[in-house]
């Protein structure tokens, strides 16, 4: 029996011990498995945040159309009368897409004031302009006295800066044309077809299209002479 100043002989630990090769190694492939599963996750969170952005802005765009949709259903026109404009005119961007622009009176103003007297009419344009370093932005002027000049009274808002095209073609008696003057052909077209272009998905690459939003409106006073 040993006495209290003696120790006892430490026994080897044998398979249970690991070498310092084996435990770099073992911290090498932890490593590597840490790496593996980040990267997993930090792209599946990028697509998720791609996958939002991208609905929202497609949400916001089809606000827009039923905007212009609903300023579209209740157009004015009154044949001889020329405060009373429907102008449509036809343009390309710097990259080739539509930059159209078009004009007409409506009869859905919303009155932010109901108290204060305010006409239910307005006229309104929609179009693009540049906003420098060749981006483009959604414009719409409002003018509560229609005077039929796009070019004269109201104010401008800008309504998006994701929009790269804007689209407006007129279904008549010949069928779909680019541009419509309703003073000039006597009368409004029976339906407008509105797309909208929005930049492709981020990381499509170059060759990418943009993406197209669309809807048809039928003009109710298409009829009126």
């Amino acid at each position: 029996m040993a006495g209290r100043g003696q120790r006892r002989p430490r026994r080897p630990l044998g398979g249970a011990g690991f070498t310092l090769v084996e435990v770099l190694v073992t911290l090498g492939l932890m490593a590597l498995v840490f790496a593996l599963v980040y990267g997993s996750l930090w792209s599946t969170v990028g697509g998720l945040r791609r996958m939002q952005g991208r609905g929202e802005r497609q949400q916001a765009a089809r606000i827009l159309l039923e905007m212009i949709d609903r300023e579209l259903r209740s157009t004015l026109w009154v044949k001889g009368d020329p405060r009373l404009a429907f102008v449509g005119k036809d343009a390309v961007t710097d990259a080739g897409l539509p930059a159209d622009s078009l004009t007409w009176v409506h009869a859905s103003h919303l009155k932010l004031h109901p108290d204060l007297p305010e006409s239910d009419v307005a006229e309104v344009t929609y179009r693009l302009e540049a906003a420098g370093e060749g981006k483009l932005r959604l414009m719409k002027r409002e003018d509560a006295t229609p005077d039929g000049d796009p070019q004269a009274g109201g104010a401008d808002y800008l309504l998006s800066e994701e929009v790269v095209g804007l689209d407006f073609a007129y279904y008549g008696d010949t069928g779909w044309v680019h541009e419509w003057d309703a003073n000039l052909n006597n009368k409004l077209p029976r339906q407008v077809q509105v797309t909208l272009f929005l930049p492709p998905e981020e990381g499509a690459g170059e060759e990418a299209e943009p993406e197209q939003l669309r809807t048809i409106v039928e003009i109710p006073m298409a009829g009126a002479r």
